[in-house]
């Protein structure tokens, strides 16, 4: 679908599945682009010369999200091409992966720690007009949006392992879940809804095998590890 003479990393679908937007590495910098899925003529949606792959993310109504340079986060309408700043990261440097709320209301990110047991470290939530709320507290891996309020997220543990638990955006509901996976590389939580069951498939993969949606909106979940292979469906 497109030129791999340059660099094209991190596709995220829009929420009508019409689209896919992705990040673009030029000499110059990123571009965050977007693609029909059946092919066609790249769009520039917005140039970012700090542009990350795991800070950005698509919302409703086709919004992206993205980390500006000054530690503020963005958001694009691709139907308006407005661009509004939502507010700085109180983190700054420390946020990364930034995802939206399933309505768009609120933004998710991960603080690293910046020590040992740093209280601070963990998943935060906030709508830019009140206080952020931490939701987690520890060594957040990866995490991912669920489909009904619920976030899942990878814990990491000293020992190397992950510890999978989920939580609502409200910070209500801790629940850890039965899954345990060694972090032998770096995991990410993938969760995307499947278009012929009402649960909810939950993957994980390694980042030198990132996990690819199918035409049936089916996650191939993989482990670099070559243990707990295949698909865990969480209700």
């Amino acid at each position: 679908m497109q030129d791999r003479r340059i660099s094209n990393v991190f596709p995220h679908w829009t929420s009508d599945g019409n689209w896919l937007i992705y990040l673009a590495y030029l000499q110059s910098g990123g571009e965050y682009r977007r693609i029909p899925v059946p092919g066609g003529v790249p769009q520039i949606l917005v140039g970012n010369r700090n542009a990350q792959a795991f800070l950005f993310d698509t919302g409703p109504g086709g919004r992206l999200l993205y980390k500006g340079s000054n530690h503020e986060a963005v958001a694009f309408d691709s139907q308006s091409r407005q661009t509004q700043n939502l507010g700085v990261l109180p983190a700054g440097e420390k946020c990364n992966v930034l995802r939206f709320s399933p309505d768009g209301r609120l933004v998710a990110y991960i603080v690293n720690a910046g020590g040992q047991d740093d209280p601070k470290a963990g998943l935060w939530v906030t709508d830019f007009k009140n206080p952020p709320r931490q939701v987690f507290q520890g060594w957040v891996v990866w995490y991912a949006r669920g489909q009904n309020r619920e976030i899942y997220l990878l814990e990491g543990k000293p020992d190397l392992n992950g510890v999978l638990w989920k939580v609502r955006w409200d910070g209500k509901d801790l629940t850890r879940l039965h899954f345990r996976a060694a972090l032998q590389h770096r995991s990410e939580v993938h969760v995307e809804p499947s278009c012929h069951l009402r649960n909810q498939h939950l993957g994980m993969a390694a980042p030198q095998f990132p996990a690819r949606r199918d035409v049936k909106r089916h996650i191939a979940a993989q482990y670099a590890g070559g243990r707990n292979d295949g698909l865990l469906r969480v209700g």
